[in-house]
């Protein structure tokens, strides 16, 4: 069973059904039954949004919680960057073990792409913020406040000597 924690170290199981699914889309208008385009569209809108992420999540674990005595505020209060993360693993696993067999592969293909593509492109962030010289940066940006200061005070004496 596919199960994260959250920063409370308390373990979630995100199991998806067709009751667990119709609670989700009646609480949150997120259909993950349908045509495979219609799911990978609402697939992207969870995973763009945090609050979606969190929402969905807590209505797959809402019974859970009831029977541990977790509320919603707890729930949301226990939830981290680590947890967004090992939240959305988890959620990804778990709406490809629900998706039919002909699918599910091609649904884990283009996640792990998707954390290829992040992956990239935090790892060109970094090298681009390595590489940055900050006393190269400080010298131009000098000297282009010194040449804007000195057109001011050329169009000063140029408008004073007229």
């Amino acid at each position: 069973m596919l199960k994260y924690k959250d920063s409370a170290d308390r373990e979630w199981s995100l199991k998806l059904s067709i009751d667990v699914v119709d609670r989700i889309k009646a609480a949150t208008d997120i259909d993950l039954l349908g045509k495979p385009k219609d799911v990978q569209d609402a697939y992207a809108k969870i995973m763009e949004d945090v609050r979606v992420l969190m929402n969905v999540c807590w209505h797959i674990v809402e019974p859970q919680a009831a029977a541990a005595g977790v509320s919603i505020d707890a729930f949301r209060q226990a939830i981290d960057g680590d947890t967004i993360e090992r939240m959305a693993e988890t959620l990804t696993e778990a709406i490809a073990d629900f998706s039919p067999t002909h699918l599910r592969t091609l649904f884990r293909k283009g996640w792990e792409k998707g954390k290829q593509m992040d992956d990239r492109q935090l790892s060109g962030a970094l090298a681009a913020m390595e590489e940055t010289d900050l006393e190269k940066l400080e010298a131009k940006a000098k000297q282009k406040t010194s040449a804007a200061i000195s057109k001011m005070l050329e169009r000063s004496d140029n408008s004073s000597g007229s």
